[in-house]
């Protein structure tokens, strides 16, 4: 049997490196270890003898039942005093309920007073300016008499 060159050289290289002399013995020596693994596995491996035994287990498991049972309320005061105060609870929703739509009522009348104020100043404003403008016709029409009147006198 031949050895591909390459492995033959990794071989012959081996030797060389390690002092082997013998490298047709060595190389012997490989191919044994290397069908013996191939056999045998890469680890050896123990034969184990299968032994069987017959084992009883008692096994308890404690069951939880959970059972509910309606509770009733033995304090008639406390019953009395916990409906009074859901009563109580509820009543102060529906107040703060309608307390915040009338704020919002509010909300609203304070803006129309507002857009009314500002209305107010607006039209303030434009009446001064309107009394304004009829000052200055007044002005100029009583000049243009009195120009009239001198053109009249000459």
């Amino acid at each position: 049997m031949e050895i591909p060159k390459e492995i033959n050289d990794e071989i012959w290289d081996y030797c060389r490196v390690n002092n082997i002399t013998a490298i047709d013995d060595f190389t012997l020596k490989l191919i044994k270890q290397g069908f013996t693994v191939e056999k045998y596995g890469a680890t050896p491996q123990t034969r184990e003898k299968i032994v069987e035994k017959i084992v009883e287990k008692i096994v308890e498991v404690p069951v939880e039942k959970i059972v509910e049972v309606p509770v009733q309320m033995v304090d008639n005061e406390m019953s009395e005093s916990l409906k009074n105060n859901i009563l109580l609870v509820e009543k102060l929703n529906g107040d703060i309920i309608s307390l915040n739509s009338d704020i919002e009522k509010l909300k609203k009348e304070l803006d129309l007073e507002k857009e009314k104020k500002e209305f107010e100043e607006q039209k303030h404003k434009m009446k001064v300016e309107c009394l304004d403008i009829d000052k200055y016709f007044e002005n100029d029409v009583e000049v243009k008499e009195d120009e009239s009147e001198a053109d009249n006198i000459q």
